[in-house]
């Protein structure tokens, strides 16, 4: 199975919980800047044309990122469709939206990462929000 986390910019919020997912990174309530910067494509350029390739994880999924800045349910069911007009089976990919684990420091400082020339205070917001407000991923993790 193939399991792709996307997000508005496909290294933020989606490489963190792919890293999580695959051991990477370990689910506690706080993470120092380091931790985040360590992590491999954490907080590059925005990706938008294909999937990142992550790893696999310990069932033999490969696990991917994607950046999806608008229209993120029409672009869940493209993928869908498009797997299924190439006779692949749908079920064997899953989708998974980490913006909706997001919080509002992470989401300011992606606006701000995407929409202004103030780089590098979006990142200090970005990993502010995943360094002190880490909750809403331990809620995704144990759902």
């Amino acid at each position: 199975m193939k399991i792709i986390y996307y997000c508005s910019t496909g290294r933020h919020t989606s490489v963190f919980m792919a890293n999580l997912h695959l051991g990477n990174i370990s689910l506690k309530k706080h993470y120092k800047s380091e931790e985040l910067n360590s992590l491999k494509y954490f907080g590059g350029s925005s990706i938008e044309d294909e999937p990142l390739f992550i790893g696999i994880d310990n069932d033999n999924n490969e696990i991917y990122t994607l950046g999806i800045p608008k229209e993120k349910e029409i672009m869940r069911k493209l993928i869908e469709n498009f797997l299924e007009i190439k006779s692949n089976n749908p079920q064997n990919i899953q989708t998974i939206d980490a913006d909706k684990f997001s919080n509002p420091w992470i989401k300011l400082g992606i606006f701000l990462s995407l929409h202004t020339r103030f780089k590098g205070f979006a990142r200090q917001l970005v990993v502010k929000g995943f360094e002190k407000y880490s909750s809403c991923f331990l809620t995704m993790a144990h759902s």
